[in-house]
């Protein structure tokens, strides 16, 4: 039997835009769901992005919308002010069911607290699988939305895929309880 080939669904779009804050330049992008991508190292952010869309919307339209995503912009700008300590955005993570559980154990880390590796493993019913989350949180695809720069190792800061200067900076911004 021949199946027929599922054609992406038309008008599919992704929208993104700059945010120019005192963290730097970020990129955030879009669905009709919510945001699904975020890049706060603009180098490659745009490939970055192309290349998501490929893998997770492939044949989506990706367009620049300032204006749609204004909301957003703004609330990043407040949160690198110091002056926001939550966003009010619906998220479209897409990720395998593991993935998704460790992001939602990681956004209720509340602002200004760390937690270890192992600590997420513990709340996510993982215990000896720290390496794991450590897999998961560098796959998330939208960083400050779900905070991953808040999970430290026990002797260190971890990693980060913005860099440890900013995972450091993010940190000493929300004023981190435990700051390796």
């Amino acid at each position: 039997m021949v199946r027929a080939r599922r054609q992406p669904p038309r008008n599919r779009r992704i929208a993104f835009a700059w945010a120019q804050t005192e963290l730097g330049r970020i990129l955030v992008a879009t669905t009709s769901r919510g945001i699904c991508f975020c890049a706060i190292d603009a180098d490659g952010a745009q490939e970055r992005l192309v290349h998501w869309v490929g893998r997770h919307e492939r044949g989506a339209e990706i367009v620049e919308d300032r204006r749609s995503l204004l909301p957003v912009i703004r609330q990043l700008a407040a949160y690198a002010r110091g002056e926001r300590r939550y966003f009010d955005v619906d998220l479209d993570l897409r990720g395998t069911e593991f993935q998704r559980r460790v992001w939602q154990a990681e956004r209720r880390v509340p602002y200004g607290q760390t937690r270890t590796y192992s600590e997420i493993a513990s709340a996510v019913g993982h215990p000896r699988s720290p390496r794991a989350i450590g897999n998961a949180t560098g796959r998330n695809p939208v960083p400050l939305f779900i905070p991953c720069h808040r999970i430290v190792a026990k002797d260190g800061p971890g990693g980060f895929t913005g860099g440890l200067r900013r995972k450091h900076r993010l940190l000493a911004l929300e004023g981190a309880a435990r700051f390796p």
